[in-house]
């Protein structure tokens, strides 16, 4: 007798499957793995991977966010060839919605760069600003409107220091982020009280850092790679990303008509390490030896 319920409870477990996890139990799990911070992500990314695989045996249409997900947590390990790879997947799939492209974009886009493909980093940028609703940017020789600024301090942060650092405008004072979502900067009236103001050796109010305008200029090119190379490297949340490499798309719309020195540029990436807590110093040096390889 207790052969027969012992097989009919074997039974029962092979032809009813919701005795059985299936990748949204799997996917659930690595989920709240992953609220637990650090110490949990590559238990986390175990559960991941056997999700993504049982979704993979059943074709899944959800798999490219799972795709991404699992590159997220791969660049927050640090295994970037992994990140990569998902994020390409997913890329291909074509199924996103603007909020998941966004991720994968910038996964890419950072994974490149950490791997040292450098070469091809305007590319994906263009790529990632394509896919945005970028704030719009409005210049003349006294004034700057951006419309639709992002509520975030590193994005906030960057472009008034960008302002500042090239001589557009003179502090912090001459910045107004409305409530609304529109950024105006005010130039200075070019008069010759203020030009000798600008051409001296200051100290930018917001990052506390030096302005000496008497450096060689940075190319654009060096300009946008710097950047890239210290989101890629010292920022670690998505949106926090996202924002920061929106800065970059509107310092690339800025910059036609604006100076930055390379050493001002190098103080406002560096007095931003102080909002992720991290060194830039080492980040810089490691990009200027890239950069002239």
């Amino acid at each position: 007798m207790k052969k027969i319920i012992f097989a009919a409870i074997a039974a029962c477990f092979l032809i009813n499957p919701i005795f059985a996890d299936g990748w949204q139990d799997k996917w659930s799990e690595a989920v709240l793995m992953l609220e637990k911070g650090e110490s949990s992500f590559i238990q986390g990314n175990l559960l991941l991977n056997e999700a993504i695989s049982l979704a993979e045996n059943e074709n899944s249409k959800s798999l490219p966010y799972l795709y991404v997900d699992r590159a997220r947590l791969n660049l927050a390990l640090k295994y970037d060839i992994g990140a990569l790879e998902d994020a390409e997947k997913a890329l291909a799939a074509e199924v996103f919605d603007a909020k998941g492209k966004e991720r994968a974009l910038v996964t890419k886009l950072i994974a490149n760069v950490r791997l040292g493909n450098l070469n091809n980093a305007e590319s994906y940028l263009k790529a990632f600003a394509k896919n945005q609703d970028l704030p719009f940017v409005d210049i003349d020789h006294k004034k700057i409107i951006v419309r639709n600024v992002p509520e975030n301090e590193y994005y906030k942060k960057m472009v008034a220091c960008y302002l500042i650092h090239c001589g557009f405008c003179y502090d912090f004072a001459a910045f107004d982020f409305l409530k609304s979502g529109i950024l105006i900067a005010e130039s200075h009236c070019g008069c010759e009280k203020c030009l000798a103001e600008y051409a001296k050796t200051r100290e930018c109010d917001i990052c506390s850092s030096l302005i000496s305008p008497t450096k060689s200029n940075i190319s654009l090119n060096g300009l946008v790679l710097a950047a890239i190379h210290y989101c890629a490297n010292e920022i670690v949340q998505l949106e926090d990303q996202a924002a920061f490499l929106k800065a970059v798309c509107h310092m690339q719309d800025i910059r036609s008509s604006l100076e930055l020195f390379e050493d001002t540029f190098k103080n406002i990436l560096s007095s931003l390490a102080g909002i992720s807590n991290l060194s830039f110093e080492f980040i810089f040096l490691k990009f200027r030896l890239v950069w002239t390889i």
